[in-house]
């Protein structure tokens, strides 16, 4: 099936949550420039809170970007019965940046206006914008030591955060997660800090507009930093991830990062692989 640029059309589900999806958007669109994209979003933890609030409704403007398009899963179906084929990818999507730094693709990456009423909520100008990834890695990660599967994520100690600190001025620190165990785990090196409670897409637009911002291993909050376009921005980012095809592996980040951003290399700030570990961490919730 062609549309009527005659462009072959292809489909694409959008997995996992908004920093995945994000980056399967951008990079998709530009990895497959001689396609019509038709994406269809896969339910996320970050849905199941407001699953009528569509990507697309957040980012109006992805509606616009030529050769895209968004469909419903009844769509979808009546596609794949006419034989329109589906791009799959692997999870290197997530380790590249090529489609947040496409002048092509880049106008088209801007939330709803809407959201602007957090611009008064905090202070945006001094105020340190952290984001903390723990739950959905932690549980996995949790399970897969007691399996014995050394497949495990990144997550990152208490002393990593407390320390980003030390490369800003003082502020109000204000802690974005996905978790209750963050409360329990920074509570102590972070005894000032306010803990946010915002939706995914509210955390999202916060990231995006801060001027001083504190990253996870998290696509969440590194596509936020790819967006965020503040004057005088500054971030403190870790410098290891896990490799894409080889979940055994660290490797060195592969993310752009603005020149201004410190590059954390002590990989001693990970959480260590053991199921003793984790055990310690659940006891404290």
């Amino acid at each position: 099936m062609q549309t009527r640029k005659n462009k072959p059309i292809r489909l694409y589900i959008l997995k996992n949550g908004l920093g995945n999806k994000l980056f399967e958007i951008v990079n998709v669109l530009y990895l497959y420039k001689q396609f019509t994209i038709y994406f269809v979003e896969q339910l996320s933890p970050h849905q199941l809170v407001r699953s009528e609030q569509k990507l697309r409704y957040v980012f109006p403007k992805f509606e616009s970007i030529p050769h895209c398009k968004f469909i419903t899963w009844e769509q979808y179906d009546i596609l794949k019965k006419k034989g329109v084929r589906e791009i799959t990818t692997n999870d290197t999507i997530w380790l590249q940046d090529h489609g947040f730094l496409s002048d092509s693709i880049k106008p088209y990456l801007q939330l709803d206006p809407s959201f602007q009423y957090l611009l008064k909520k905090y202070d945006f100008e001094t105020g340190i914008f952290i984001h903390v990834r723990y739950n959905d890695k932690f549980t996995l990660n949790y399970q897969r030591l007691k399996e014995k599967d050394p497949r495990i994520y990144i997550l990152l100690t208490p002393a990593y955060y407390a320390d980003a600190l030390q490369q800003f001025e003082k502020g109000p620190v204000y802690i974005f997660s996905d978790s209750t165990y963050v409360k329990y785990l920074l509570k102590d090196v972070l005894q000032e800090a306010h803990f946010v409670e915002e939706g995914s897409y509210e955390s999202f637009f916060c990231l995006t507009h801060c001027r001083n911002l504190v990253l996870s291993d998290s696509t969440f909050g590194i596509a936020a930093a790819y967006l965020n376009q503040t004057s005088g921005l500054k971030i403190v980012a870790p410098g290891y991830t896990n490799d894409g095809m080889n979940k055994l592996k660290i490797i060195n980040t592969p993310y752009k990062y603005t020149p201004t951003t410190y590059i954390v290399q002590d990989r001693s700030y990970i959480v260590p692989t053991s199921l003793a570990v984790y055990e310690k961490i659940k006891q404290l919730v």
